[in-house]
């Protein structure tokens, strides 16, 4: 867990919450729907607001809202914040967005590349449609984190490893991230042609809506959700607001978390490791 002055992490928390109510106003103007996510919706259920060690804030939306936000975002307040996106951002390379306030800097010690400015930011997913039947939900997921990695390895040579790596696969995937980020500069591999690839198998079901998952989560299967347990939105309390959260909480954080009402143990507590950290005075 990256240690912070706790003055210095009550403020980020802080102008990241002011970062999601510029959002939730814009999405209310506009009429897109989205909820608080992941490490949010479990700092709203079991610290009424962050996490005490948290960091970040997420939100997540249907690719229809999605789309929409992308279209809106840029120009409901652009004298206050960028759209971090794949398409508009040279060289960023997630699949999902970013609202990154002007005039801050949050730069993660790992896992982005240089050619943009990040500032404090809040992430903002997009919901796909999922297979009902297992074995196919798996093959899509599959496809999805392929292409979704390889645009990281477009644009990074060095991207995170999980810590369960043992030594020798650690170096083994570290040689071959460079050897793949190598080979796509030198065959000129563009990035928003893998993008097109990952878009084209994200949004390829459409037999069914009874399942959504975020096919921009390291475990999809633990973000599968049934739509019913989604949606229709309720509400709860974070920090000083309220802001939408999934229908059925409890389902959902269960997925992600398990025992979700427990406290990891302090090695398990994880948050972005800011190496450069700039609050725009």
């Amino acid at each position: 867990m990256a240690d912070y002055d706790p003055a210095v992490l009550r403020r980020l928390q802080l102008t990241i919450l002011e970062i999601l109510k510029d959002i939730d106003s814009i999405c209310k103007e506009n009429n897109i729907e989205y909820y608080i996510a992941y490490g949010t919706a479990l700092g709203a259920v079991r610290h009424g607001g962050f996490i005490p060690w948290d960091d970040d804030i997420d939100i997540c939306m249907t690719r229809e809202a999605y789309d929409r936000f992308l279209e809106v975002m840029p120009n409901a307040m652009p004298e206050k914040y960028d759209l971090l996106d794949i398409k508009n951002t040279n060289k960023y390379s997630m699949c999902f967005a970013k609202v990154s306030k002007k005039g801050t800097k949050f730069k993660e010690k790992v896992g982005t590349a240089e050619g943009y400015e990040q500032g404090i930011f809040v992430d903002v997913f997009p919901l796909d449609y999922a297979p009902d039947d297992e074995k196919e939900r798996k093959m899509v997921a599959k496809k999805a984190w392929f292409y979704s990695h390889m645009i990281i390895l477009r644009e990074i040579d060095k991207p995170i490893i999980p810590n369960e790596y043992s030594l020798v696969k650690k170096v083994i995937v570290v040689v071959g991230c460079k050897v793949v980020h190598g080979l796509m500069n030198i065959f000129h591999i563009s990035k928003l042609g893998l993008y097109d690839k990952y878009l084209k198998v994200a949004t390829s079901y459409k037999k069914s809506k009874n399942y959504m998952t975020d096919y921009c989560a390291m475990h999809t299967d633990r973000v599968l959700n049934k739509t019913s347990d989604l949606f229709p939105l309720k509400e709860i309390k974070f920090e000083d607001s309220v802001f939408p959260v999934p229908n059925n909480l409890d389902v959902y954080l269960t997925h992600v978390y398990n025992n979700y009402m427990e406290l990891p143990k302090p090695e398990n507590r994880h948050n972005h490791l800011a190496e450069v950290l700039d609050f725009g005075d």
